[in-house]
């Protein structure tokens, strides 16, 4: 009999062995888990943040692009259409020779 209680005590230890072990394996399971949502978490707000970041710099771009176009419209408007033409070449007088070379002080 008292064999017998020695075994069941025996098979009572492994038994709670078994379910600590069982428990600690699901907890680490859970932590590794939770570490691994962590990180996508935290590189899915990364991405966020570079998207962004990309989405300021493009529309500030855009914003840019068509000050631009808005500038050369309005120049455009001020400006008649002419097409471009050189004015004749004419022979220089030697007075304006001397006035166009002289060093300007």
């Amino acid at each position: 009999e008292q064999e017998d209680r020695k075994r069941q005590l025996m098979i009572l230890e492994e038994k709670k062995k078994a379910e600590k072990e069982e428990k600690m394996r699901q907890e680490r399971q859970r932590a590794r888990e939770r570490v691994q949502r962590k990180r996508e978490e935290d590189q899915r707000k990364r991405d966020e943040q570079q998207l962004a970041i990309e989405a300021d710099r493009d529309k500030f771009l855009y914003q840019q692009t068509q000050a631009i176009r808005e500038r050369q419209r309005r120049y455009a408007e001020l400006k008649p259409v002419l097409p471009r033409q050189r004015p004749p070449e004419r022979p220089r007088t030697s007075r304006e020779d001397r006035r166009n070379s002289r060093p300007s002080s």
